[in-house]
Parts: C-alpha cells; sequence; structure tokens
C-alpha cells in the first residue's frame, strides 16, 4: 500500500469514526475531545491524499464538530472554509446546501441568528436542485436540524 492509500484509509476511517461520536445522544467531555480530535485527523490525511472536494467535505466536517462542541470561533472559521472550496471548487448542489448549512449552523453557535437566517435561506432555495432523493433527504434533515436550533435559540 503506497503512503497515499494509507493517508486515503486513514481519512475514511477517521471520518467515519467521527459519525459515530457526533450521533452519540449522551457524549461526554471526553466523548466531545475525540470527535474534535478525529475530525481533525481526517482532515489531516485527507489534506494528504483528498482531492478538492474531500478537502471541502473535511471542513464541513470540522465546522460541523466545533458546532457540535460549542466552539462558536471554530465552528464559523471552518464553515467558511468549506464555503470558500465549494464555490471555487464547482460541485455539485449537495455539497453547496451542505456549506450553506454549516455556515448557518456556526452562525447559531455564535449566536449570530441573523447570518443563521440568511445562510439557511440559501440553503433551503438550493435543495431542489439536488437531484439524488436520498442527498436530498439528509439536507433536509440537516436544514431541519439548524432550524430546530434557530427555534431554540429564539425561545
Amino acid at each position: 500500500m503506497s503512503d497515499i492509500e494509507v493517508h486515503e484509509a486513514l481519512a475514511k476511517e477517521t471520518f467515519n469514526a467521527t459519525w459515530d461520536v457526533l450521533d452519540k445522544a449522551d457524549r461526554t467531555p471526553d466523548d466531545v475531545d475525540r470527535m474534535l480530535e478525529l475530525a481533525h485527523a481526517s482532515a489531516y490525511h485527507w489534506r494528504i491524499a483528498g482531492t478538492p472536494l474531500n478537502l471541502a467535505r473535511a471542513q464541513w466536517m470540522l465546522a460541523r464538530v466545533c458546532s457540535a462542541a460549542g466552539h462558536a470561533d471554530l465552528a464559523t472559521h471552518h464553515a467558511a472554509n468549506c464555503l470558500r472550496l465549494t464555490e471555487a471548487g464547482g460541485f455539485g448542489s449537495f455539497d453547496i446546501v451542505a456549506a450553506h448549512e454549516a455556515v448557518a449552523r456556526a452562525a447559531v453557535v455564535a449566536g449570530d441568528t441573523s447570518s443563521a437566517r440568511t445562510a439557511l435561506a440559501t440553503a433551503i432555495g438550493l435543495l431542489d436542485d439536488i437531484a439524488d432523493a436520498n442527498d436530498r433527504e439528509v439536507s433536509q434533515a440537516d436544514i431541519d436540524d439548524v432550524q430546530n436550533m434557530l427555534d431554540a435559540a429564539a425561545e
């Protein structure tokens, strides 16, 4: 196995392991640390072995876990990186919607509900451009989650 193949395998493994922790309903502080470490490890390995799309998705995952951990500044930073890479890369609607969703999620965590609503409206406006029904369903669930965060912030 070449060095690139090793990095690619590790990037996939750590990305998937990040989801396992992110999906836990009752994350402990140790889980949060592990989740952040896994997402950073995945991003590192994708930087070596990945495509521009892999790099954008790694930034999306970093934004997601930083949002989940309550690290608003880092979430905002990684969401902005994801959006920049996605727009520059000319990727499909699924990734463009995800980038705007990441920006909205990070803005909610930062307490900037106005920016969150704007980014979320952009994501919603692009949702119908996603051709694959499964991808559209995943994106809709993420949008609904951010909307729930906004609703909770308004209470």
